[in-house]
């Protein structure tokens, strides 16, 4: 009886965790959408003049955030008795995708609209198939769908804007 409630618990952190990695991802997709129809200036979050060591110690925390994300990924799907192919592939997903979201928060003065679209839609490309091996493909289909929906709805809003 343990087991299976070792399993379904991890089974839905990793439904909840790729949920929010993709919302993340549709948000920033949107965004770099909404830029494109508004001109496709820079997208900045930092003003230009910011200090280079406030830009490092956001990198870090950023890094910081991806290993401790991956790591505790890891950990629950191994503890979930999942197999460590599976485990390792969907904790890179969430590093990388952490990484690069930091990034982008980071360089935002200098990455084109164009590139951060291309970047969040390859991390997706190679986080869907990992996780739809940890929770199924009908649970990512409809994650997927939702979110979207819901990116299509904001891009709407933002062209109307």
């Amino acid at each position: 009886m343990a087991i299976s409630n070792k399993k379904s618990k991890w089974r839905v952190l990793a439904t909840i965790g790729f949920l929010v990695l993709l919302a993340l991802t549709v948000g920033l997709c949107a965004t770099a959408v909404g830029m494109a129809l508004r001109g496709g200036g820079p997208w900045t979050i930092f003003p230009e003049d910011s200090p280079p060591a406030l830009r490092f110690v956001v990198l870090l925390v950023g890094l910081a955030a991806a290993w401790v994300s991956a790591r505790q990924t890891l950990e629950v799907l191994v503890s979930g008795e999942v197999e460590v192919a599976a485990a390792v592939t969907a904790a890179w997903s969430v590093a990388v995708f952490l990484l690069l979201l930091f990034v982008v928060l980071v360089f935002s003065a200098t990455i084109h609209w164009g590139v951060l679209l291309l970047l969040l839609l390859l991390v997706l490309i190679l986080a869907a198939p990992a996780f739809s091996r940890l929770v199924g493909a009908s649970r990512i289909g409809l994650i997927v769908a939702g979110c979207l929906i819901a990116g299509g709805v904001a891009v709407y809003l933002m062209a109307r804007a």
